[in-house]
């Protein structure tokens, strides 16, 4: 489901806490006890992420939720900014420790394309939206050549920050889009 550039330094705690977890974890789509271990404690940091975001994706999860839940964004002051998408991220932070890297994540899934940072920031993340509607990211700028008159928004991912397109509704969402999609997750007080 993603492609990662950079490395998860984290990778270790994140394998043992995900195994030690697992055995919590329910979803009335399929017995998770099916799968043990549930992530690859061995393998690139990728494919460990990925064994997550794809455990997490099919035992219910939108990407956009899963990826935010995986590599959230600093979030200590959120709750006097936002308190419900500070319970959001305190809620399922119990289940699962931050994915840190320096990392670039993209992912795509029947609904959504993702590209997210982890809250460190270190990996470039640029991105530009085109009046025929592709939608490109990568790393660095002109990576594909395209005439300033086509372009129709671009920009640069900071820490912690998401983009993502709406494969169904064809919408754009940036880093507060998705945190409202998301703050309506929290659960109730």
């Amino acid at each position: 489901m993603l492609a990662h550039n950079g490395e998860i330094n984290t990778i270790e705690g994140n394998r043992r806490w995900a195994q030690a977890r697992s055995k919590v974890w329910k979803t009335p789509r399929f017995d998770i006890a099916e799968f043990d271990p549930v992530i690859s404690m061995h393998g690139s940091d990728s494919q460990s992420l990925d064994n997550m975001l794809e455990l997490m994706v099919a035992g219910g999860m939108e990407l956009i939720q899963a990826l935010r839940i995986l590599v959230p964004p600093a979030t200590q002051s959120l709750e006097f900014k936002d308190p419900d998408l500070a319970a959001f991220y305190e809620f399922h932070g119990l289940n699962s420790e931050p994915w840190d890297g320096p990392a670039g994540i993209v992912a795509c899934d029947s609904r959504y394309a993702v590209c997210t940072l982890d809250r460190n920031g270190l990996r470039p993340a640029r991105w530009m939206l085109t009046a025929d509607r592709h939608f490109l990211v990568a790393s660095e700028a002109g990576v594909w050549e395209v005439p300033t008159e086509r372009v129709v928004r671009k920009g640069k991912l900071g820490p912690g920050e998401m983009i993502a397109i709406d494969l169904r509704r064809g919408d754009l969402l940036d880093s507060d889009a998705v945190d409202r999609i998301n703050r309506g997750r929290a659960p109730p007080n």
